[in-house]
């Protein structure tokens, strides 16, 4: 007989993060890197300002595929490097509407901000181990070895 208790060892990975790595992969990954992509070729970029946006754009949204794939893992790199690209994520966004007028960045920013949030929730927090729980005791809460017997 196949004893399937042996199967459920590993953590489950939060949904939150599920639906975090989904937006941090596919939209703020994959379709942001084929775009940036595609209007570099199309659109021959020559003033140097043009060529770093364009170069953020590949690096930022090449970035966010590769840390997409690690988010299942549990561990606090992977949350801090996401929290970091979305921060550049929401720059991005904010350099294209103010400087290219672009109104179609807001909607990255609705995805930044949504993946931040997915990313912020409890849940997902304690799944990477930077849940507040898991900081060290503050003078506030009594550690546990504090407690004195006898």
């Amino acid at each position: 007989m196949f004893d399937t208790r042996s199967l459920d060892r590993t953590p489950r990975v939060p949904r939150s993060v599920r639906w975090a790595q989904a937006l941090l992969l596919i939209p703020l990954g994959l379709v942001q890197l084929v775009a940036a992509v595609t209007f570099t070729i199309v659109l021959h970029p020559t003033a140097i300002g043009d060529l770093a946006v364009a170069a953020w754009a590949v690096t930022m949204s090449s970035a966010c595929a590769v840390v997409a794939l690690r988010l299942g893992r549990p561990g606090p790199v992977a949350f801090r490097i996401a929290m970091g690209l979305l921060a550049a994520q929401a720059a991005f966004s904010v350099v294209k509407l103010t400087v290219y007028g672009e109104p179609e960045s807001l909607v990255f920013m609705g995805l930044t901000i949504a993946t931040a949030v997915l990313l912020l929730l409890p849940a997902a927090r304690r799944h990477f181990g930077v849940a507040p729980e898991a900081a060290a005791p503050t003078a506030s809460r009594p550690r546990l070895d504090d407690a004195r017997v006898g």
